[in-house]
């Protein structure tokens, strides 16, 4: 009696928080511009810009614009109005003179009223007949949240609390020099400035800076209102995480990428802190981590087309390394940075070798340049990512200990015929993809085991254990022969 009660009450209150119903046309609008903020690594609480170039090629010239006003009426998104474009004879003259365009966020206030991302409907995935997705649909319909829904906003509330939200900030002064993106009320920075920079221009405008470790990203406004939004924000996505897996729909999100392979599923993006939460199977769940797993495929790459050219062995990351010709060139004429005067590789490229190998690259990065591990993760996604001149203090500590390896990695993005700052990262993420999704995760389920992967990890449930192992670590010896760390953890950990 007491549970049929609870259940009302939670029905009782979804109903009066509905937000007002939208179009066709507005909830396409409303999905793609979610969709657009969240691959731009745009936190969503910030204003970003999207070119109406972008816009009129998802939509059409003159179809776009009303259905975005009608979002912004019904309370789903903020826009800035404010843009100024560049005539073409302007640009001719003054080539180096920029424009910029309106931008857009999803308007907090829905969540900070309470608002959930459940209150906003959200389109089903299309039907697919790609095996490999059947398999991970058929996975996810087994992996479901243990917790009535009605009881999912309490537990989230009373994990989102200010401590939790404030664990997520640092203070200015324990910041490490360099340069960083910066929002203030709302607006991202289009460019970087020094940290010293940023805290100047909230000095000067008597507002508060805050920098979020999660991100990399300094916040500057009234301090109450960014973590007010931020805890809004996060309370929101954590509920809809937890009521998807509670009510069977989990398969809204299920699709691979067209830039780099990924398998996307909302469980790939699910949050650790949420995972005990979690039956795969009615049991908990095991996951096997690749250690350091880029940069290991990375280690792997380095060694194989070492001895692919030396002893003419054709290891499979190899094959695939050739299959990719926007990359294939750039690798190959930058592969002499790595060797020594007598054409082996360098002692410090050896070494990178082994540590990623071993999965202790960044113990060993941390210890060697005196940062922490967030800062060494931080300094090896600037690595991967970041444009060949962007040089903090974090990646020239690492340039230190591994000189070679950092050089041939500026230069191969330099020699790629695609002048875009992630093109290296994306060879790793589709290498990552080909070992992880391509291979592995079809040997299981081959096998006819249940398994879900997260990018470069693989969870499958308690009594598939002792099978699942055998397959992915022989998989994984055959396509990564140099060497591989497997990290085990448990979903209730």
């Amino acid at each position: 009696m007491q549970d049929t009660k609870k259940v009302l009450d939670y029905q009782e209150k979804n109903k009066a928080k509905v937000l007002p119903l939208l179009t066709k046309n507005e909830q396409k609008m409303f999905n793609y511009i979610l969709k657009y903020l969240i691959y731009q690594k745009a936190p969503l609480e910030c204003f970003k810009g999207i070119p109406s170039e972008t816009l009129i090629k998802g939509f059409g010239s003159g179809r776009y614009w009303q259905p975005l006003q009608n979002l912004e009426q019904k309370g789903y998104i903020q826009i800035n109005h404010s843009y100024c474009s560049i005539p073409a004879k302007v640009k001719e003259r003054f080539p180096n003179k920029k424009g910029f365009c309106k931008s857009y966020r999803i308007n907090p206030n829905i969540f900070v009223k309470g608002y959930r991302f459940t209150d906003l409907q959200s389109k089903q995935s299309k039907r697919t007949s790609n095996r490999l997705l059947l398999k991970t649909a058929d996975s996810l319909r087994q992996m479901f949240c243990n917790i009535p829904p009605y009881e999912i906003e309490k537990i989230v509330r009373n994990l989102v609390t200010d401590e939790y939200i404030n664990d997520r900030y640092q203070d200015t002064k324990l910041v490490e020099d360099g340069t960083y993106f910066f929002s203030i009320n709302g607006y991202l920075s289009d460019n970087p400035l020094p940290k010293d920079k940023i805290l100047e221009i909230a000095q000067d405008k008597s507002l508060d800076a805050l920098f979020c470790t999660k991100n990399r990203l300094f916040f500057v406004g009234n301090k109450k209102t960014i973590k007010a939004e931020k805890k809004a924000y996060v309370t929101a996505s954590y509920i809809y995480m937890l009521e998807k897996f509670a009510t069977g729909k989990q398969l809204e999100v299920l699709d691979r990428s067209q830039t780099n392979n990924r398998l996307t599923t909302l469980f790939t993006i699910f949050p650790n802190d949420l995972l005990k939460h979690l039956k795969f199977c009615g049991q908990d769940f095991m996951q096997l981590d690749i250690s350091n797993s880029q940069f290991c495929i990375l280690a792997n790459l380095i060694k194989g087309f070492s001895d692919h050219k030396s002893k003419g062995l054709l290891i499979p990351i190899i094959s695939k390394l050739q299959q990719l010709k926007d990359y294939y060139p750039s690798f190959e004429k930058c592969f002499d940075l790595l060797l020594d005067v007598n054409g082996n590789l360098s002692a410090d490229v050896q070494n990178f070798v082994k540590v990623a190998t071993d999965g202790g690259l960044y113990e060993q990065i941390a210890l060697s340049c005196n940062l922490t591990r967030p800062q060494t993760k931080t300094a090896m996604f600037v690595v991967a990512f970041s444009q060949p001149q962007y040089n903090p203090v974090a990646k020239e500590k690492v340039r230190e200990l591994y000189p070679s390896v950092l050089n041939f990695v500026d230069s191969v993005k330099r020699a790629l015929p695609k002048k875009d700052k992630v093109c290296f990262a994306v060879l790793l993420q589709l290498i990552e993809s080909f070992v992880c999704i391509d291979n592995t995760l079809t040997a299981l389920y081959k096998s006819n085991i249940k398994t879900l992967t997260r990018h470069d990890s693989f969870c499958v449930p308690n009594d598939s254990k002792e099978k699942a192992y055998p397959i992915i670590y022989n998989e994984l010896t055959r396509l990564l022969p140099y060497g591989f760390n497997l990290k085990t953890s448990w979903s209730y950990e």
